[in-house]
């Protein structure tokens, strides 16, 4: 489940620049950080 992205992340590297594509990986690195406390 979390090593299967498909094509997800090619296409936000592909459209950096989108805004869609920089709030996406924003989040992604908040949610991760915020695992990363909840779980030590």
């Amino acid at each position: 489940m979390y090593g299967e992205f498909g094509t997800e992340l090619d296409d936000l590297d592909t459209n950096r620049d989108e805004a869609w594509s920089i709030s996406t990986h924003v989040l992604l690195a908040v949610h991760m950080l915020f695992v990363n406390i909840l779980l030590t």
